[in-house]
């Protein structure tokens, strides 16, 4: 028996490491930039001279921090909680977002692939407590004092040097908007060193159209079958 789990444990250590170095990969900072894979290679560490590059990846810390936040705040659980605004409420983001989901839903053709990218890159900031548009505050461009508002912590020195950044509620009325996320969905193929980009549809007539013109030249096809 301390055999088996000996190795059950061990197997289960070797999953998780392996799941980590797919799925949840950021690239390394080079000169202060993203690391560009076209220009640089594949980057250091996590075994890639022999694995290659990870299945899919965030080009910075920042960009995972995002995605961290908009999840965490649209997705608390609003069950018994009071009906009053909270003021500044500390908040911790949730540790792990599954994102290798999204990723399977995008390669499952042009149109999948097309609304993840405009999810990612057009999803405002939602307080699903407060049930308010939230608005990240830049220098100088907001008067956030007075406002209801989240402070998030757990968050990478790459976003914030004491790991905390606070959110505030849009005023909507003013013309202020609310944040977008902001992530850009990019399909690489590091055999032929190809970038694409899925074209959005502005609708579904359109997204139609479009995965009916990629079945005469599928780049996801060529990427997943060669």
């Amino acid at each position: 028996l301390l055999l088996v789990g000996t190795v059950m444990i061990l197997c289960h250590l070797v999953f998780e490491w392996f799941y980590w170095r797919e799925f949840a990969y950021y690239m390394p900072l080079k000169d202060g930039q993203p690391w560009d894979v076209a220009l640089n290679g594949t980057p250091p560490g996590r075994l890639n001279w022999l694995f290659g590059l990870p299945c899919m990846w965030f080009s910075t810390p920042t960009a995972y921090d995002d995605l961290r936040i908009w999840v965490t705040l649209a997705g608390m659980d609003v069950i018994g909680l009071s009906k009053d605004l909270d003021a500044n409420r500390p908040l911790t983001v949730v540790r792990r977002v599954f994102a290798e989901e999204l990723a399977f839903y995008a390669i499952e053709d042009a149109v999948c692939a097309a609304r993840v990218r405009k999810c990612l890159l057009s999803s405002k900031l939602f307080d699903k407590r407060n049930k308010i548009f939230m608005k990240r505050p830049y220098l100088g461009e907001i008067n956030a004092q007075g406002r209801p508002g989240v402070q998030l912590s757990g968050l990478s020195k790459e976003t914030s040097p004491n790991g905390v950044e606070g959110f505030y509620q849009a005023d909507i009325r003013k013309g202020e908007m609310p944040s977008d996320l902001g992530v850009e969905l990019v399909f690489f193929d590091s055999r032929s060193g190809e970038f694409h980009v899925p074209k959005m549809p502005e609708n579904d007539k359109e997204g139609a159209m479009i995965l009916r013109h990629e079945k005469s030249r599928s780049f996801l096809h060529e990427l997943l079958s060669n």
